[in-house]
This record gives structure tokens, sequence and C-alpha cells, in this order.
């Protein structure tokens, strides 16, 4: 059962900035095509176990994983692509099953904002409808890990 804690404003929006070593087309298809996606998009404690994406306005994607090492259960980011003005902006939803028949958390909303800086690309990341701190606080401590993962990705494409 979700609980709401009194000083939790269901407004609140995970605003994070990241920057890029690599150019804004190629970071824009690392963020959307399976054949990158499955090179680097889960928390550095879990590996994936497979990458599927349609990346089109109410197209889908799944993101499965377990934790690295380990027979432990399989976990899964799904969602499904609201709007995509490639390269620069991407929006879909996003919700976390934890394994074990475990049903999807209620999902976010996360846009994604992209600009070329000279060499660099910088992303501007939203992610907003959080039902509670437990899952606004658990998505502020995975997102850095995993941009670090795809910037480590990234250099070495």
């Amino acid at each position: 059962m979700e609980q709401n804690t009194p000083d939790f404003d269901q407004d609140e929006e995970l605003a994070l900035d990241f920057t890029f070593q690599a150019p804004i087309n190629q970071v824009f298809d690392a963020l959307t095509l399976p054949k990158h996606l499955k090179h680097w998009n889960c928390p550095n404690h879990l590996e994936i176990t497979s990458a599927e994406s349609t990346p089109e306005v109410g197209g889908n994607y799944s993101i499965r994983m377990t934790p690295q090492g380990s027979d432990g259960p399989e976990m899964m980011f799904v969602g499904t692509y609201l709007r995509i003005n490639q390269p620069e902006v991407l929006s879909y939803t996003h919700a976390f099953s934890p394994g074990n028949d475990a049903p999807l958390t209620p999902e976010t909303t996360i846009t994604i904002g992209l600009r070329q800086l000279d060499n660099e690309t910088v992303m501007e990341f939203r992610q907003t409808g959080f039902t509670n701190k437990q899952a606004f606080d658990g998505a502020r401590m995975s997102w850095p890990s995993i941009y670090e993962n795809l910037s480590a990705y990234l250099e070495n494409l």
C-alpha cells in the first residue's frame, strides 16, 4: 500500500542536470535504441538482462535487470514514449517493478531536454508524478549512477 507522508509535496519535481562528452545525436540514440540501452540503463548494483524499445510516440520500452552476480529476482523499468523531438526532447512514462511478480510502481513522467554545447551534450532531466517520498528519494539516488553508466558507455563508443 502506498502511503503519502505529510511533508511530501506530490507536485515535487526531480530536476537533475548532466553533461556528456559526446555529440547530441549519439546521446539521443543511447537514450532510445535497445542496442545502446542494454549496456548502461540500470543502477550500478544491477545488470541488464534485456532491453527493448520502440522509440516513437506511443511506443514502449522495457529494461529488465537482476542483481549483479546473483540469481535474484528480475526487476524492470517500463514505460511509453509520450513525446519525441529528436535530438532535443524525449518524454516518456516510467514505472518500476522490484521483481517477484510485484506490481509496478505508479507511473511517473520523465522529460529530457538535450542541447549541444561545444563538444558536449547537456541534459536537463525532469521526473514528475511521484506519489510518495520513498519513490522520490529512490529516484534521486538512482539516476546519478545510471547516468554515470551512460557517460562511461558514451566514452567507449
